[in-house]
């Protein structure tokens, strides 16, 4: 060790020396060439001090002080006398060299000391700027490697090194080694591990390592050897409080200086951090991957992809996501079983569906026994076909997490690795993958379940739809076999029905069945068979393994024969006896789902309720099918056919729904029924309708009874039925025909193959007595159907009465009506005028439709109308009783009414007839409509009246205002124009001393003006008496001047009007415009007056508030009165917010010049 330290030292001290001999030697030979004028004492010393600074300055202490001594043995050998020696003999020049001396080694000292600070600066320097170069790459985000090559780098600029490394530790207690340079020989390559030997374990503790001579350590004698390292110092890496690994520099020449270790710290601190960045990253990328492939197969759970896809895409994603080298998802069986379900890897010996049960060493099946996570990094113990695999693949490390359903172990998620050891938190990583599998397989098996509900919902949906069809058994027993057998995806079904005798028989079977097992074959069934058990206990029965079970032969054949695995038997329970037993088996060894129990009973309840219920829809689809028959029997008498036409409809009803050949009916002839007539038949084309024929025993029976009969042999009676002779009937059952309280006839509904079903007389009573209700109903269905009609016609005719139409429309509808209802060839209404004369108002029919309305005949002419204007009655007149210009019109009978109003013979209604005499009664339904006639007169004679009156009473109105108009004009009005002129003259005349009296006469006459402006506006109110004067359009105008609110008057004509018309005008107007200033606020009146199509049209329309009501208030009422006396119609549209409207409209005679003038 001591020449390891000396040897550079005399290095330094021997360079230095050379250096200050070389730098002496040429300051003595350049001042022996100047010495002549060169000062001795004060030159040369500083001169030779300029050898000693550079040797100082770039060696140091030591060599700067031998370069001082070497100076001054030069100085005094070639410049101290005598010269050639070393012997200083003046003081003189002693105490020159002794200054010179001291100088030099000061300069020497402080020269030295330059360089030190110097070196330590520039060293700082260095060292920040590697620190800095690190730290950027370190900030930058570089991988760790990049960072380990930069310090491997910097600390051999830094330190000068012989040799570097880098290190991690492994959690075995190895090494594994990352970087470095400097390293003998190969083998050295980065991810090599190493053992850490003990010398440098401290740094495992985090504590720095130096080491100044290798050789004193045994244990890092091979390092010695091939490296011939003799210096080591070593710091750990510590990444986020973890001792990481280290970073270490060795030297072939000896110890490092003391401050090594502190510069390695800061180079580890760097790398520590450039770790920790690098290993977050990773974790962050890693999470990133994890969560992506988390993503994905989320999305496939969510989107409920098919569970076959969502566990291959989760054995994808795991093996890629951890490195895993296999990855396997297997699903645990009842039995205890594993069954492959996925894979990923080379597991080509474990194919997806394969069954395996586990080894029992293997970390799934200790997940499949504990229920939780397990590890395994031992397959020492793994034996048989897990142990080649693992041998084959070399699988060092495995993870095996539980797949949970709904609280339940499905199954295991196992992964294997050939390389290193999986990380701590694998099983984590992996258990948001295993709860995804368990979501999906929950969806999965509920989305079965639901589609398995569905699926059975569906077949008993369509298997009650069958039953809801009233299919028979033998339809609905082979359907419900099929959709069992579907439904629970077996390979046979069948269905078998308890006879009393204790044998089955086949009733129905569906899927793969040996030829014994064929429909309506019938056996006892073996007591092993589930089937048996079934129907001996009522419940269902399960059979796994016939093969294990003693059985009959017979049993046991079809058994193998069939290849049966697995059976389940349920009941058919009928009204709480066992009916029969519905068996399902599988032939492949699947055992049948544990839910099979829930799944069957609605098909067994269908088919028993189906099978209850048969003989009950039977007599109901029997009972619909007679009701149904007899309501068509029915709606035939109610549209009052005939009889034949209801016996015809009736007897085929009858061969329908009891299956008869032949139907008779017979009407009783004779007080005691001894003979009967065919009426009618069916099934007998040689039957003649109308013979007549004798009774026998058994139709007397009938007749006197008033009961149903059924005869099932007729030739086994020992006397013959002559109306079934020829017929060939062989048995047929009888009914009554009644009409009222006696019998009328039979029906007879024979078979020519044998007796009828039982119950078949009791049915035949039904359509007997519709028969016998058409019969006796047929009149009285005819005249019902006339009172409607006629009904209907007055209803029509009154309806039109009470809207108030014209004679001549009441008149045509009335002529139309009769002549339909009494079947008549023509009908009219006649009017009888003063002059003796019949005028035609409206005819219907050939004759009387085609002649023109006003058509006249004199009333002395021998006909009906003559005969009702003579008697006030109605005539009938038959054959040669008719006018003859009648008769040659074909006419036979002829019918009038009177139409009487008021007493007084108005008109007549007359009817003719072509062919047959009108009915007997038609004196009595015209007189009806006669009444109907006269009313309608009577409306429009009264409306006529009514609106004279109204007209009289305005026009007295009117004249009454006008008089009143008049007189106040010429009396009161003058008398007070008079009286102001006299009192004018008083006043005049009053004198000066006297201004109270003329002050009271000059109020007086202002009283009296003021009296006379209010009386001639009261008589313009009675009566404008400018209309008499100008008419109606200057009235208007001046009252368009008076109105306080604008009022833009349009008047289309200037002629002059009925004087009632004229003031109706004023007054609407007047009132309107008065509405439109005092209630509606109004700015603007429109006023129109035209003159179109007959009518005077008035119209005022204003932009006020609106909402006027035109029957409250006694202006509008009034003024509705006064036009609709005049014929008129007033108008007012006033909806609120957007106006009032009022429109009038007067009859008049189209006369009047139509000069429009307009004014405002």
């Amino acid at each position: 060790m001591a020449d390891a330290r000396v040897a550079p030292v005399l290095r330094r001290w021997f360079g230095g020396l050379l250096v200050g001999a070389v730098l002496v030697a040429a300051a003595s030979g350049l001042i022996a060439l100047l010495e002549p004028s060169v000062p001795q004492l004060a030159g040369l010393p500083s001169v030779y001090l300029l050898a000693v600074l550079p040797v100082a300055v770039r060696w140091g202490t030591g060599p700067g002080l031998a370069t001082a001594a070497a100076s001054i043995a030069a100085f005094a050998y070639l410049f101290v006398p005598p010269r050639g020696s070393i012997t200083i003999a003046d003081a003189r020049y002693g105490i020159t060299l002794g200054f010179f001396m001291v100088t030099g080694m000061a300069v020497a000292w402080l020269a030295a000391r330059t360089r030190r600070e110097g070196g330590e600066s520039a060293r700082l320097s260095l060292e920040q700027a590697g620190l800095r170069r690190v730290a950027t790459l370190v900030a930058g985000g570089a991988q760790p490697r990049e960072v380990f090559a930069a310090v491997s780098d910097e600390t051999a600029r830094l330190l000068e090194p012989d040799l570097t490394t880098l290190v991690r530790f492994e959690p075995d207690g190895a090494a594994t080694f990352l970087a470095g340079a400097g390293w003998r020989g190969p083998g050295m390559a980065v991810g090599r591990t190493m053992p850490v030997p003990p010398s440098l374990e401290p740094l495992r503790d985090g504590s720095v390592v130096r080491i100044d001579d290798l050789r004193q350590r045994p244990d890092m004698s091979e390092t010695v050897e091939k490296q011939g390292l003799l210096g080591v110092v070593g710091c750990p890496i510590v990444v986020e409080g973890r001792v990481w690994g280290a970073f270490g520099v060795g030297s072939r020449a000896g110890a490092f200086p003391a401050s090594t270790e502190r510069r390695l710290v800061d180079f580890t601190e760097l790398i520590g951090v450039a770790i920790a960045n690098a290993e977050s990253r990773a974790e962050i990328g890693r999470l990133l991957d994890e969560q992506a492939a988390l993503r994905r197969v989320a999305t496939l759970v969510a989107r409920g992809v098919a569970s076959e896809r969502v566990f291959g895409t989760v054995t994808d994603e795991i093996g890629r996501l951890l490195g895993a080298d296999v990855a396997v998802l297997m699903r645990l069986e009842p039995d205890g079983v594993t069954t492959v379900v996925a894979r990923t890897g080379r597991l080509d010996e474990m194919p997806v569906g394969s069954r395996w049960e586990l080894d029992p060493h293997l970390a799934a099946a200790e997940v499949l026994r504990t229920g939780r996570p397990a590890r395994r990094d031992d397959f020492r113990d793994v034996e048989g076909a897990f142990g080649d695999m693992v041998e084959r693949i070399g699988t060092s490390s495995s993870v095996a997490i539980p797949i949970v359903v709904e609280g339940r172990l499905w199954g295991v998620l196992g992964v294997g690795s050939k390389g290193e050891r999986f990380p701590a938190d694998t099983e984590g990583r992996v258990a948001g993958f295993t709860d995804l599998v368990g979501t999906a397989v929950a969806n999965a098996e509920r989305r079965a379940q639901v589609a398995r509900l569905l699926e059975v919902q569906a077949a008993l949906h369509r298997v009650a739809t069958l039953v809801a069809r009233e299919a028979t058994p033998d339809e609905v027993v082979p359907a419900v076999t099929e959709e069992v057998r579907r439904t629970l995806d077996a390979d046979a079904a069948l269905v078998a029905r308890l006879d009393p005798d204790g044998q089955c028989t086949i009733v129905a079977q569906h899927g793969s069945h040996p030829p014994e097992l064929h429909v309506g074959r019938r056996w006892t069934p073996d007591a092993g068979l589930a089937m048996a058990e079934a129907l001996r206990t009522g419940r269902p029965a399960v059979r796994d393994g016939y093969s294990s079970q003693p059985l009959a032969e017979g049993d046991a054949e079809i058994i193998r024969a069939m290849g049966v695995s697995h059976a389940i038997a349920f009941p058919i329970v009928v009204d709480g006896n066992v009916w029969g037993a519905m068996g399902v088996a599988r032939t492949r060894d699947e055992r049948f789902p544990p839910d099979v129990a829930e799944r069957v009973p609605g098909f067994a309840e269908l088919l028993s309720t189906a099978l209850r219920n048969s003989e009950n829809r039977a007599q109901t689809r029997r009972l619909l099918e007679e009701q149904a028959a007899l309501r068509r029997v029915a709606t035939v008498v109610a549209q009052g056919r005939s009889a034949q036409e209801v016996f015809t409809t009736g007897a085929d009803e009858i061969a329908a729904l009891l299956g008869t050949d032949v139907v008779l009916l017979f009407r009783f002839d004779g007080e005691a029924g001894e003979a009967a007539t065919l009426m009618g038949l069916s099934g007998w084309a040689d039957g003649q309708v109308g013979r007549t024929m004798p009774t026998n025993r058994e139709a007397i029976k009938v007749f006197r009874s008033g009961e149903p009969l059924r005869l099932d042999d007729i030739a086994a009676m020992p006397e013959a039925i002559d109306a079934l002779d020829g017929s060939g009937v062989a048995a047929c059952v009888v009914a009554p025909v009644v009409l009222g309280d006696r019998v009328w006839g039979v029906v007879v509904a024979g078979s020519r193959d044998g007796a009828l079903p039982a119950g078949s007389e009791q049915r035949l009573a039904g359509f007997a007595e519709l028969i016998g209700t058409a019969i006796a109903n047929t009149e009285d269905r005819r005249e019902i159907v006339r009172l409607l009609a006629e009904q209907g016609a007055l209803e029509q005719v009154a309806t039109l009465v009470a809207t108030g139409p014209t004679p001549a429309e009441v008149s045509r509808v009335v002529a139309e009506v009769v002549r339909e209802l009494l079947g008549a060839s023509d009908a009219g209404v006649c009017r009888f005028d003063p002059d003796g004369a019949s005028v035609l108002l409206a005819g219907a029919g050939e004759h009387l439709g085609q002649w023109p309305m006003g058509t006249r005949w004199p009333l002395d002419d021998v006909d009906s109308s003559s005969e009702v204007w003579r008697t006030g009655r109605p005539a009938r007149l038959v054959g040669d009783h008719v006018a003859a210009r009648l008769r040659r019109m074909g006419v036979h009978s002829v019918v009038a009414c009177p139409v009487t109003v008021d007493g007084r013979r108005w008109g007549a209604v007359t009817a003719w007839s072509t062919g047959t005499s009108l009915p007997a009664d038609a004196e009595q339904r015209m007189a009806r409509f006669t009444d109907l006639v006269a009313m309608a007169i009577g409306n429009a004679d009264n409306q006529a009246q009514l609106a004279a009156s109204r007209a009289r009473v305005v026009a007295a109105s009117d004249d009454a205002r006008r008089r009143i108009e008049r007189d106040l004009h010429d009396g009161a009005q003058q008398r007070i124009v008079s009286l102001g002129l006299e009192l004018r003259v008083v006043q005049s005349g009053v004198p000066d001393e006297l201004p109270e009296v003329r002050d009271g006469l000059g109020r007086i006459i202002e009283e009296l003006g003021q009296l006379l402006d209010e009386l001639r506006e009261t008589a313009r109110g009675i009566h404008p008496a400018m209309l008499a004067e100008g008419g109606l359009q200057p009235a208007l105008r001046t009252l368009a001047r008076r109105s306080p609110v604008p009022v833009e008057l349009d008047v289309a004509t200037d002629a002059r009007y009925p004087a009632p018309v004229e003031v109706a005008a004023y007054y609407v107007l007047s009132e309107a415009l008065t509405n439109a200033a005092k209630h509606a606020a109004a700015s603007h009146v429109a006023v129109s007056l035209a003159e179109r199509e007959g009518t005077l049209r008035l119209s005022v329309r204003d932009d006020g508030a609106g909402g006027a009501d035109p029957h409250g208030g006694s202006g509008l009422v009034g003024l509705r009165d006064r036009v609709e006396a005049l014929g008129g119609a007033i108008e007012v549209e006033s909806p609120r917010g957007t106006g009032t409207t009022v429109a009038v409209t007067f009859p008049i005679d189209g006369r009047g010049s139509l000069t429009a003038s307009r004014g405002r």
